[in-house]
């Protein structure tokens, strides 16, 4: 059944939200999404150009036959459902629950959206079945980099994080994003979406939706591989539109570099993550959004 916007478990900027100009016009012809439209890779066959080329051309993919049990899939999304479900004023505490956009931002340009980080090395709230999708994640992630990567032998990832996040119902979807238009910082990114949609990449001056399939996963090219491969790879360009009938639920995983690797290729001075990291910080508490790759781009 919808949720109705006078839900106690939204954010209370969400029953009432500002009035803001209208930054979504949904297409009065919205493009097909066909088969080639977003690329299908098979995690057991990655030997395939394929996904060479979906990395280069798209900068997303669909994964199928990646090995993560759907019941167990079903069982955090489950999880964070009910983390998600309780009064905002029991949430608003908890140091892992966060919710709309960065400080620095203007409200009208306010993400619809609540955020959980996912600790696996704690019983609570999750269990242990955030361990459990925390490992195959994880599996996937190293398959995917080293079938891309020529420098996946030898190289370190670093911290991790997943996350669960909700885009609750909202009555003007023309007026605000779930997720405005950003890249991710990550390596690669893993998306494991609900039935719902609302995820879209940018394909030249065109948003593409990216329908849901059951029992595949969303990749990502993240930022560092990007730079990694001298730019031959592309970090997808994405944002969530919202809905004003229905809400959305996601489980993202994201992995990154070491802080001290260094990224060296031709198109960028050399820097580590840790460098990247605290522009992208400084960048989001001063204006608001994440400048990136153009920070260190020759």
């Amino acid at each position: 059944m919808p949720t109705t916007s006078t839900d106690s478990s939204y954010p209370p900027l969400f029953l009432h939200p500002p009035q803001t100009t209208t930054r979504y016009s949904p297409p009065t012809q919205p493009l097909p999404t066909t088969p080639s439209s977003i690329p299908l890779i098979d995690l057991e066959n990655l030997s395939s150009p394929s996904i060479i080329a979906a990395c280069a051309d798209h900068g997303l993919f669909r994964l199928t036959n990646h090995g993560l049990p759907l019941p167990l899939s079903r069982a955090l999304h489950d999880r964070a459902r009910s983390l998600f479900s309780l009064p905002f004023p029991s949430k608003l505490p908890d140091p892992s629950y966060f919710w709309g956009t960065p400080v620095a931002s203007p409200v009208e340009n306010l993400n619809w959206l609540e955020g959980l980080h996912i600790r696996r090395d704690d019983p609570d709230p999750f269990g242990p079945i955030a361990a459990e999708y925390g490992a195959h994640v994880a599996r996937i992630s190293r398959r995917v980099f080293g079938a891309v990567s020529a420098a996946a032998e030898g190289f370190g990832f670093g911290s991790d994080s997943l996350r669960a996040y909700r885009y609750p119902v909202c009555a003007n979807p023309e007026g605000f994003f779930g997720m405005d238009a950003h890249t991710d910082s990550s390596v690669v990114s893993i998306v494991d979406e609900d039935g719902v949609g609302g995820l879209q990449v940018k394909r030249g001056d065109e948003w593409v939706d990216v329908e849901p399939v059951e029992g595949t996963l969303v990749i990502n090219v993240g930022d560092m591989l990007q730079a990694m491969s001298n730019d031959v790879y592309k970090s997808a360009v994405h944002r969530v539109v919202v809905n004003k009938r229905t809400e959305r639920q996601t489980i993202c995983y994201f992995v990154f570099p070491e802080d001290d690797a260094v990224i060296d290729s031709p198109n960028y001075r050399p820097f580590t993550y840790r460098e990247f990291r605290a522009k992208v910080q400084e960048d989001i508490k001063s204006i608001g959004r994440k400048v990136g790759l153009l920070h260190f781009r020759l």
